[in-house]
């Protein structure tokens, strides 16, 4: 009687405790995963409608821009539009809807000049996607033009940019809502607007959710209530001979074994396992512990690399007259001592310098600290770059000779009067000078890297910057990011791309490679960082 006791009440309790400990939560956080995965999908949908906007007001302003440009030299006289087309043009709004065609005006001279486009095509300009349609609405609310079937509007919720923080509440609300992003036009007498039908939206939620969980419980619990009566019978013997086992190594009885049994099935592979554990217990302790240490140590100083590494670079690029400037940083799975810096000497003159230290961790972050210390230091005391390179490079080597760790840097004065540039290569690559006609140009010179030997004279170049030319610096870590195949981004591909792009802001260029060499990556791990700085002349 007592051991049918101990199975029926084991039995219950594994029961009940899968029903409380599994079940019941499970139903909550379905719940909770249903709802927190609706509002992250609203927010994408909000983030691609604020994206989709923002490129479709773009869209628009290079059209305008582009149709003025047309009316400047050709263009219909605007009397033969109706009469509307001069309240339109007295009013300020130069684009409006008419017979299914867009109409733009301009004033050129004594005349009013004006053209139109099928608003059938123009508004495909618009449609970059699948799941929003577009639409245009007049001045009256009456919608014109739209790539959308049809669309119930009693039940619009309306939104312009830019969005407010939803509250759950609102958010809740906006289930089975048609949702529409108005973009007013400059100058014209209709709305833009971005839509996605309450049908779409509807499929974004898990539909089937509940029914299968719910399928699942009655399934876990007619199965595993038999599955877990059977097992406990069978394993009650051996279960018992086991807990003796493990309350003997609680009071640290070390000598008591598990014994196998022939109904234990299961039971004694873990019995045996568990006789295995205990003769390497005190062992797999100790390294457990050795180890944990070792962790430690390693992700504080880790830590600490990244705290330096982000103190190497400037956290805001100083402004100097005649230059843009665009930078760039990505960091890799190791912590590596790259870094680039900007600084202005006087009103007239600005050190530009980029680096990559030899070693990685804490220590490469370091020493790229001192020289760029150095460089600063010196570069304020000293007239010359010859004299602030071999100031920095001989105190530099003091430290560093004891370690072989060495920086490679380039390192130029840019003069904004005479815009001429003089810089010296310490063993780093070469920095691209990019003409407006597209000539590349390769600044290097001859020379070792910082912290190598004791340097007797620096070899300086100087050349002349010419305006809208680009000079583009770069660590190996561009050229050297790899794809799943071991393929390199290599120099060739980097100079393709500055070709291509050279005429693109600074700071959009950076961008824009940046994310070219991130999809030509892929999900691949780097192990070297990526830092970029881009200055244009003006």
């Amino acid at each position: 009687m007592a051991k049918k006791k101990f199975y029926g009440s084991l039995a219950r309790r594994i029961l009940v405790i899968c029903l409380a400990l599994i079940i019941i939560p499970l139903i909550f956080y379905s719940a909770i995963i249903w709802d927190r995965d609706w509002r992250i999908k609203l927010d994408t949908i909000f983030s691609e409608l604020t994206l989709l906007g923002e490129s479709s007001l773009e869209i628009y302003d290079q059209w305008h821009n582009y149709k003025n440009a047309q009316l400047e030299n050709n263009g219909s006289v605007a009397q033969e539009f109706p009469e509307e087309t001069k309240r339109a043009f007295e009013q300020g709004q130069l684009v409006f809807v008419h017979q299914d065609e867009i109409v733009v005006l301009k004033r050129v001279g004594d005349e009013v000049r004006g053209l139109s486009v099928p608003g059938a095509e123009w508004i495909k300009l618009f449609a970059s996607s699948r799941q929003f349609d577009i639409s245009v609405a007049d001045q009256n609310g009456e919608f014109v033009l739209s790539t959308a079937k049809h669309f119930d509007h009693s039940d619009e919720v309306a939104f312009y940019l830019p969005f407010k923080k939803l509250s759950p509440s609102e958010a809740y609300s906006l289930r089975n809502r048609h949702l529409a992003l108005i973009l007013p036009l400059p100058d014209a007498l209709f709305t833009l607007r971005i839509e996605i039908s309450r049908e779409q939206i509807s499929q974004l939620e898990g539909g089937h959710l509940f029914k299968r969980l719910v399928e699942f419980m009655v399934l876990f619990i007619i199965l595993g209530g038999i599955g877990a009566w059977v097992l406990v019978r069978r394993m009650a013997r051996p279960f018992d001979q086991l807990e003796h086992v493990m309350d003997a190594v609680e009071v640290k009885d070390y000598d008591r074994r598990y014994r196998e049994d022939r109904f234990g099935f299961e039971i004694n592979t873990l019995g045996m396992k568990f006789n295995e554990m205990l003769q390497t217990l005190l062992h797999n302790m100790e390294e457990a512990k050795n180890e944990r240490v070792r962790s430690e140590l390693l992700l504080k100083e880790f830590q600490i690399g990244q705290d330096v590494q982000k103190e190497l670079l400037p956290k805001e690029l100083p402004q100097f007259p005649g230059l843009k400037v665009g930078h760039g940083f990505v960091p890799a799975k190791e912590v590596g001592g790259d870094f680039y810096d900007l600084f202005v000497k006087d009103q007239d003159q600005m050190m530009i310098a980029i680096a990559d230290a030899s070693d990685k961790g804490i220590s490469a972050c370091l020493y790229s600290l001192i020289v760029r210390s150095l460089l600063r230091s010196y570069a304020e005391s000293e007239e010359t770059l010859s004299d602030t390179l071999l100031q920095t490079n001989n105190l530099f080597y003091k430290d560093a000779q004891a370690t072989s760790n060495f920086v490679t840097a380039w390192v130029g004065f840019y003069q904004v009067k005479e815009k001429s540039l003089t810089f010296s290569s310490a063993g780093h690559l070469p920095a691209i000078l990019i003409s407006p006609d597209g000539m590349i140009e390769e600044l290097t010179t001859q020379g070792m890297a910082l912290g190598v030997t004791e340097w007797k004279e620096v070899e300086i170049k100087t050349v002349h910057i010419a305006p809208g030319s680009l000079l583009f610096l770069y660590t190996d870590g561009v050229i050297d990011t790899f794809n799943e195949k071991g393929e390199l981004f290599g120099k060739s591909r980097l100079l393709d791309f500055l070709k291509t792009y050279r005429t693109l802001e600074p700071q959009q260029l950076i961008d824009r490679l940046v994310a070219e060499v991130n999809q030509f990556a892929m999900q691949t791990l780097q192990h070297d960082d990526l830092s970029i700085l881009c200055l244009k002349n003006s």
